[in-house]
């Protein structure tokens, strides 16, 4: 019982830390990220960071894989273009939407 409780804190932490490190990451870019920085802005040990990130490199990919995440939940909600052409056809929508071009080109 209190290894699945600590692996739940784990995952909160690493999660509360992934969130600061991409606001951070989106600030300074992979080249200027320093983990003693981002330690240093959550008030927290670089080992404690360390603790649940192998490194760097670690932290970034699964800052990437948040944000592909991120992107592929908002394209689900967003309307297809045949969607905005039937709408257009319709008269619901009267110009196009603004990611028409995006899906257009996606489509094509």
């Amino acid at each position: 019982m209190k290894n699945k409780i600590n692996a739940e804190i784990n995952k909160i932490k690493k999660d509360l830390y992934l969130k600061a490190a991409s606001t951070y990451f989106d600030r300074k870019g992979y080249q200027n990220f320093k983990i003693s920085q981002l330690a240093r802005e959550l008030e927290i040990s670089v080992g404690t960071i360390y603790n649940l990130f192998n490194s760097k490199d670690d932290l970034y990919l699964e800052y990437l894989i948040l944000k592909l995440e991120n992107f592929l939940f908002k394209l689900k909600f967003l309307p297809t273009a045949d969607m905005v052409i039937k709408n257009q056809f319709l008269g619901i929508e009267k110009k196009p939407h603004p990611n028409f071009k995006f899906f257009f080109i996606i489509i094509n």
